[in-house]
């Protein structure tokens, strides 16, 4: 839910009947953020939770009369009372960029006394203004689980892609994508494509890339430098956008697939998905001229490596399953990139593969997009 410029800063909202109040009123219990708050009524913006009658309430974001009186900004909280489970659909505004949608699963006791709603929220397309005639392109990615990693019975597929690959040696170089194991992902906003040199110019107001062209990725970025222009961007615009988890960016790439590559396992359709050593003529190209993936993502394979926001793991063995950075142990100095980049081989822009740097490195090859969520 937006309040002008700013939105929930919440994956999820818990709204229960409260059993020790009246029982025609229901329990939502909020997060304690101040941007969330601000979308209640003015009664409820020094609680921790607000109570509703049990016909359902409507709450709405301060607006103008005139957003009010089109629709926007509004969301409706059907209330418990059935002994049933029921299943509908709140949403904001058509018009509203980067609204959030629920969907709400509602279990009621026979004698309706008790009932818990639990509302997964869900991102939308958005386009994030940075500066006069320059825009930054967010695309809503759903929640859910997938296989991150690679199985051991992919080291043939992978072996395949090149007529010079042994499968001892490729079983050898799988390791670091290994064990493959299951990650539930929460729902965010990704940037369409790798942060461009208009748009890092936009928000630092330099521009330290190689091969020189606004719409091309920036590049020569260390991982520190990507960071500090996440902060520079959140303070800018009010959200909160840092770079993606490797579980968040290998969800993305791989678009609902388990496969090599988001279009399937075969390396040939790569061409019309990436920029990579056999035809991008040794340097970046411009952003978004290949296939985007089914989340409509572009250049998550090839063109430049993206840091992403995990120190470095060799292996998954201890990886958490809920999609957040793994802080814990590993190589904090060190941090992972994926995606492969304009010199890769076809291997290196594989859905799975990971690799590292020093979070201090620069070079032409690397460079990252960003994710907004809460």
């Amino acid at each position: 839910m937006k309040n002008h410029k700013q939105r929930w800063q919440a994956s999820q909202v818990l709204v229960a009947l409260d059993p020790t109040a009246d029982l025609g009123k229901v329990t939502v219990l909020l997060p304690l953020s101040p941007s969330f708050r601000q979308a209640l009524p003015p009664e409820a913006m020094a609680q921790d939770y607000v109570s509703l009658p049990a016909s359902g309430v409507q709450l709405a974001a301060k607006a103008s009369p005139q957003e009010h009186q089109s629709g926007h900004s509004i969301t409706r909280y059907p209330a418990p009372g059935h002994p049933t489970t029921e299943h509908s659909a709140v949403a904001l505004g058509d018009e509203e960029p980067g609204r959030l949608t629920a969907t709400i699963e509602r279990e009621a006791t026979a004698s309706g006394t008790k009932a818990v709603i639990t509302v997964p929220l869900h991102y939308s397309n958005y386009q994030e203004a940075l500066s006069e005639g320059v825009s930054l392109n967010m695309v809503a990615i759903p929640p859910g689980s997938f296989l991150m990693g690679t199985a051991t019975e992919e080291i043939a597929k992978v072996t395949r892609l090149e007529t010079w690959f042994r499968l001892w040696d490729v079983a050898c170089w799988l390791r670091p994508e290994m064990p493959q194991h299951r990650v539930q992902v929460s729902g965010l906003c990704m940037s369409k494509t790798p942060i461009t040199q208009e748009q890092w110019q936009a928000v630092m107001q330099t521009n330290p890339a190689h091969f020189s062209g606004l719409s091309r990725p920036v590049e020569t970025v260390s991982w520190w430098d990507a960071v500090d222009f996440c902060d520079r961007l959140s303070q800018l615009t009010g959200k909160s956008y840092r770079l993606p988890t490797e579980a968040e960016w290998e969800y993305a790439c791989r678009a609902g697939t388990q496969t090599l590559y988001s279009f399937g396992d075969r390396k040939t359709p790569l061409r019309t998905y990436a920029w990579y050593t056999w035809n991008a003529q040794q340097k970046t190209q411009a952003v978004g001229r290949k296939q985007p993936n089914a989340w409509g993502l572009q250049d998550m394979h090839g063109l430049v490596w993206e840091w992403c926001e995990d120190p470095w793991h060799p292996n998954y063995n201890g990886a958490p399953s809920d999609g957040r950075a793994w802080d814990g142990a590993g190589h904090a100095s060190k941090r992972t990139v994926r995606g492969g980049s304009w010199y890769s081989l076809a291997d290196d822009c594989r859905c799975a593969y990971r690799f590292r740097h020093d979070a201090s490195f620069c070079y032409p090859s690397i460079g990252f997009r960003v994710v907004m969520s809460n």
